[in-house]
Parts: structure tokens; sequence; C-alpha cells
């Protein structure tokens, strides 16, 4: 992997929670919009800023969403392209600090033309008696979209246009954490209010998860069966393949993949999505129900940990889990199965890494600010 700093007067030093840091990325029209934590005091607060020359220069909001901590958008490929209707939409834990969990996640979305604008933004409150989201202007009237009580962390999702399933990757504190060893859990829904259901699950990985994870929409297959998580595990660029496998379908034997780095131009023409309908999307579910809980809806394959300065990848052996489905529903919304609560029998295979104190430390990209 090679990658370009894309360097301005505007340049930040990560620092810890002192410096401002992205959360979330996202074109729109040929409009880069980036939500940056730590905006307030001690990690708190999240602000929005848009750049319209390809993060050259960026012009920094005059407002801030002080109840969240890390924002960060739900992404629909290049240049939002498999929208699936005119809005931006956003999730976040429900807490101010991007260093603390929280007992559930919100959603919000906003008119794509009015990103910028505070006061166009709206809630998801609950779901009505048809399974439809109930939006709210006052953020105080916000509801949980997803609950995990004590454990929502930081996130990322992206809609798996192929498969018509919206995937969350959520990282949780385990029982006994460091910042180097949090665990994680993968869900999938039909919605981006869900109803939710357990992909894959566990409190410690066969190596360190990082501080963030997510799959790129630029390397999900045509298919939509095999993706790429990205995550910062044992503080390095890492990234590993995973193939999905939907309801009744055999477990694939993954052929080796090569994925590119090299970014794909963009014209700066504004594209105008193609919206998918506003009913519930009917294309091949992975579940109609919750999953039982010998199924395996999704295997990790083979890892490889690559250095972005061109180091020597490592191979760790393909863990085998079998995970117990939830449903998940939000507040205010009849459940049709318990909380989160997943159940992972993974058995790691170890990988030898250096002592807590002697490990690297994050290096973080500085961020352009005008």
């Amino acid at each position: 992997f090679a990658g370009s700093n894309i360097r301005s007067d505007g340049e930040q030093i990560g620092d810890g929670w002192k410096g401002l840091k992205p959360a979330g990325m996202l074109m729109v029209d040929g409009a880069l919009y980036l939500w940056a934590r730590n905006a307030g005091a001690n990690g708190r607060e999240c602000q929005l800023a848009r750049s319209d020359d390809h993060a050259q220069t960026w012009v920094w909001s005059d407002w801030r969403f002080a109840e969240f901590g890390y924002c960060t958008f739900i992404n629909f490929g290049q240049n939002y392209a498999d929208a699936r209707d005119d809005y931006v939409y956003m999730v976040s834990h429900d807490n101010p600090h991007a260093y603390s969990s929280a007992d559930g996640f919100i959603l919000t979305r906003v008119p794509k033309t009015q990103i910028t604008a505070r006061g166009a933004y709206e809630f998801f409150q609950a779901l009505d008696g048809n399974g439809d989201p109930i939006w709210t202007a006052d953020i105080a009237q916000r509801g949980f979209v997803f609950e995990n009580p004590g454990r929502a962390w930081r996130s990322s999702m992206v809609y798996n246009s192929a498969i018509g399933r919206y995937i969350w990757w959520q990282g949780h504190q385990a029982a006994v954490a460091t910042d180097e060893e949090p665990g994680f859990g993968i869900y999938e829904a039909p919605e981006p209010w869900g109803p939710w259901s357990t992909v894959y699950y566990t409190d410690l990985w066969d190596m360190s998860s990082g501080d963030i994870g997510l799959f790129p929409s630029k390397w999900i297959s045509p298919d939509g069966r095999t993706m790429h998580l990205i995550t910062s595990a044992d503080d390095l660029f890492a990234v590993r393949q995973a193939v999905m496998v939907l309801a009744d379908e055999e477990t694939p034997t993954p052929a080796a993949t090569f994925i590119t780095a090299t970014p794909t131009s963009i014209t700066s023409t504004p594209i105008t999505p193609t919206p998918i309908i506003s009913t519930p999307i009917t294309s091949t579910p992975i579940t109609s129900t919750p999953m039982a809980p010998t199924s395996t809806p999704f295997a990790a394959t083979a890892a490889s940990t690559t250095s972005p300065n061109g180091g020597t990848p490592s191979e760790t052996l393909q863990p085998t889990t079998t995970v117990a489905a939830s449903t998940v529903t939000p507040t205010g919304a009849s459940p049709t199965a318990p909380a989160p609560t997943a159940i992972s029998t993974l058995t790691p295979s170890p990988t030898e890494q250096p002592p807590l104190g002697q490990q690297k430390r994050y290096l973080y990209l500085p961020i352009a600010q005008r």
C-alpha cells in the first residue's frame, strides 16, 4: 500500500484527545465531508468540515455536536452513488466523549443538500407500529437505534448494495481491556434503523482489533460476498479479508484476491445518485429471522497485516467462530429478541505481540483546517 499526505496550512498533530482526529468521511456530489472528533475539550464533541478541492483546503462549520463524541457517516459507495434516498445518515454512540462508552447508538439524517446546516438535522426517536422510523428535530427526544448497555463505543457503517444489507462494525470494551485490545461486533440489517442481527461477535480477537474498524465500499466485491476489514490492529495498518455467507449457502473456499489502494478519479461534475425506493429493501436477505446459534454467516478468512511502509506481511490463522444471532430493537419499539448479547466460541490462533508498554503507538494523519 502507498499513501500520500495531502499537505495544507491547517495540519494538526493528534496528540491523544488534545487534537482533532477524523472519525468519518463522505463524498456527495463531488464535495468531501469530514466529521472530526476531539473538537471540544478533553476528547469531546464532533465538528463538521467540507472540502471542494479533494482535501487540499477545508471549511469548518461554526457549530458542533456537543452531545456526541464519535460521529461517522453511513457510506453508500463512491460519491454516494448507492444512496437509498436524498438524505445523508450519521451514527454515533450516545456519549459526548470519544474515549468513553455509552448504552446505545443514535441515528441522524440530513438532506444531502444541507449537510452543513445544523437546523436541518433530524434524529431517530423510535419505530411506529408499522416498523417505520419516527424522526424528530429535537435532539433531546432522540432514541437508541441500537442498544448495548455500557459497551457502545466507536463504530462505522457501510451499505453493501449487492446484497442489500447495511454492515455495522462496532467496537466495544471487553471486561478487562486496554486501548490495544477491545472486542468488536459486526451486525447487519436491511435498513439503517434495523432490525439488526449479529454476524460476528468477540471480546478478544486473535489479535488486537485496534481503535476502529471499517469495511471500505471500494473494496467490496461486485457480488457483495467478499469484503475487507481495515483496522489499526497491533498499531498497524491491518487488512483482513472476510467472506459473507448468505443463508442456505455453502461456505465457499476463498480465492486469493488483491486489492488496490490506487484512488479512483472523480470528476468535479456533480453526480446525481439514483435513489433506491423508500420501501423496505427486498433484495436477497442474509436471514429472514435471527440466525440460529449453529449458523456461521460470517467467516474471517486468512489475515494479513500489512505495513504501509512496505514491510513483510504476516499471516495469522483463520479463526473459527459460531455466533448466536440477536435482533436489536430501538427504544420504544417492541423487541423481537433480546438485546445484543452475542455468544462467541472463537478459538483464536495467538500471535506473538510485544508487551503493551513496548508496542508502537498510533500515528494519525493530519487534518487540513481553515
